[in-house]
């Protein structure tokens, strides 16, 4: 159905801005944001798995966060 399919686009760029937002405000403050920030990105992928946004910033995260938890080690 091609108006789902657009619902869980839309769905899926919500996820990813709300995502963004709150990385940019909050960066790798607190753990607890950060597992909120991936699960946002984590929504947005799977409502729209087309979404190479969404699996981009999910990537950076990811990146971002091995490197932020390696230099407290």
């Amino acid at each position: 159905n091609q108006r789902e399919q657009r619902l869980r686009q839309l769905i899926s760029k919500c996820y990813l801005r709300l995502g963004t937002w709150q990385y940019e405000i909050h960066s790798m403050s607190d753990e607890t944001i950060l597992t909120d920030i991936m699960k946002n990105y984590e929504q947005a992928c799977t409502y729209d798995d087309s979404n190479y946004k969404a699996w981009n910033a999910y990537a950076v995260l990811n990146y971002d966060a091995v490197n932020h938890f390696k230099q407290r080690i």
